[in-house]
């Protein structure tokens, strides 16, 4: 594993936790994400965010259970007290009869005006400091700056994103780009040239996203994604179509934007060509009912999903193809079948999730998560 690459996961993770930590104070833009519309219906941001649940919730208990031949085999548990501003103030995880405290209190944060922005400065409990520059009510760059330490070296690091916007207020570009460690000058540090790592810019019609393309840089090789959405008259999404590839970074200037790279003479990386569809169906009360993922270089469908709404509950039946290409060229089929069934509360919160898998025509519970939550009256 290379130094870039490792110093890259490496950030990856530092910005996951420290965001997460500031989730309930600090919200960026973002683009339209129609294509992740099923997903949505699983309900992981209401299972892994307890301030995402409808209602008034006061207390959310959640039980993790993995099965292994009917038997619970691994069981976590997770409580969050939420106060009556809608914060969470307390958080605990229980694991083996183990208690872990899991509360991340807000950080710090102080306000000042700057070059015509209004500035919040946000510190952290791991002394990574936090900028959101701001104007005209909107965010329109953060910088992070910490220090981590690698072979026991002590290093800098300095990363900004910047967003730009349209007439109409929404989100046109994203960039994102980094800078190398500082070099110390007569007991000042100076910081190196930015390099740019992330881009990312969408086309609107009538409202919505119809187009999205992104620009990554990671070890060498910048991966561009292109994403074309289509609507039905509901305006609903109908289908999306995503093809990738990447190319080598040999030859790239990392002093200007991913997206004005000339990348026509730029060498295509291996194994990463990829192009696929996804379809979406609706019943006459505009519930999603079917959604297909189909390769378009293999021409088969690799994951299906049939959606039925019972009382208080939702149905999700799905077939995961994968396909491989065996030695003499022939095309091998391996076809795994899933259940997961949804019991909601009155909020429409979930409170019980199970998930299943097929054993030849045998129905396996897989795993289980239950939510208990306590409402403020």
């Amino acid at each position: 594993m290379t130094h870039s690459y490792f110093k890259s996961i490496l950030r990856i993770f530092v910005l996951l936790v420290s965001c997460f930590a500031m989730a309930q104070t600090i919200k960026t833009p973002q683009f339209p994400t129609p294509e992740k519309g099923f997903y949505s219906l699983l309900q992981e941001e209401k299972v892994t965010n307890p301030l995402a649940l409808a209602g008034k919730v006061k207390q959310v208990t959640k039980i993790f259970n993995a099965y292994k031949n009917g038997e619970v085999e691994t069981s976590e548990r997770e409580l969050n007290i939420i106060d009556e501003d809608g914060n969470i103030s307390e958080s605990y995880l229980f694991f083996e009869n183990e208690k872990f405290d899991n509360y991340s209190p807000k950080p710090k944060q102080e306000t000042d005006s700057i070059e015509g922005f209004e500035r919040i400065n946000v510190i952290t409990d791991n002394d990574e400091t936090f900028e959101y520059w701001y104007k005209d009510n909107k965010l329109m760059r953060q910088i992070m700056l910490e220090e981590m330490y690698f072979e026991s070296e002590q290093k800098h690091y300095k990363w900004e994103e910047v967003y730009t916007y349209d007439s109409e207020g929404r989100l046109a570009t994203r960039h994102i780009y980094d800078y190398d460690y500082i070099i110390e000058e007569e007991d000042d540090y100076v910081w190196s040239s930015k390099a740019f790592k992330e881009s990312e810019l969408a086309t609107y019609k009538d409202g919505l996203i119809i187009d999205k393309k992104m620009y990554f840089y990671l070890e060498d090789v910048v991966y561009i994604y292109d994403i074309v959405y289509s609507y039905d008259n509901q305006k609903q999404l109908k289908n999306y179509t995503v093809k990738y590839q990447g190319y080598s970074a040999e030859n790239l200037d990392f002093e200007k934007s991913l997206e004005v790279q000339n990348y026509s003479d730029a060498k295509k990386s291996k194994n990463t060509s990829k192009a696929f569809v996804g379809s979406f169906e609706y019943d006459t009360d505009n519930r999603l009912i079917r959604f297909n993922l189909k390769d378009l270089i293999l021409n088969n469908i690799t994951e299906s999903y049939e959606v039925s709404y019972p009382e208080n509950q939702m149905l999700v039946n799905a077939a995961i193809n994968k396909f491989e290409t065996q030695v003499d060229g022939n095309t091998s089929k391996t076809e795994l079948k899933l259940q997961y069934d949804y019991t909601f509360d009155q909020y429409k919160n979930p409170i019980d999730i199970k998930s299943y898998y097929w054993l030849g025509d045998k129905k396996v519970l897989d795993k289980e998560t239950t939510l208990e939550i306590v409402y403020h009256q």
